[in-house]
């Protein structure tokens, strides 16, 4: 063995433009993160796009769900959380979780990108949707976003 003597300063890297924010409520809408969309959203049952917040149980299936091919660069896909029989599977490459709770296999409404602070006729149009009546407070909005998940039922 032999003693080298290195320059750290050669080790340094210099950023030439400042990272770039990455939206993921535009991301869940359907856009590449860079922009603002809302108003759309994810099948939790197929990670199909949902043009329109769809309310409702669906059957969310037992298997993961590959994204869309607009998404696949950032989303991965969706899975239901229903533990009852056993390993659920998070993501393409195969990893599995056990220790879910045991669910209905069901899963209510969209995965679902809107405006944090929704305007009154906004909620008028979608009176029967209760993702335009959730609270846009900050503990949940953070930096004046918001997204709904789809939830075991």
């Amino acid at each position: 063995m032999r003693r080298v003597v290195v320059d750290p300063r050669a080790f340094v890297r210099q950023m030439i433009q400042a990272p770039k924010v990455i939206d993921l409520l535009d991301i869940v809408a359907g856009g590449n993160g860079l922009g603002h969309r809302r108003e759309r959203g994810i099948d939790p049952s197929t990670a199909m796009e949902d043009p329109v917040f769809t309310p409702g149980s669906r059957i969310v299936g037992r298997d993961f769900h590959r994204a869309t091919t607009y998404r696949q660069n950032v989303l991965d896909g969706v899975f239901s959380s229903d533990g009852s029989l056993g390993a659920v599977q998070l993501d393409s490459a195969g990893h599995t979780f056990v220790g879910f709770p045991k669910t209905e296999n069901t899963s209510w409404g969209s995965i679902w990108a809107r405006p944090a602070i929704v305007k009154p006729d906004e909620r008028a149009k979608a009176a029967h949707q209760y993702v335009y009546f959730i609270d846009g407070s900050e503990r949940f909005t953070p930096g004046g976003a918001a997204c709904s998940v789809s939830l075991p039922k």
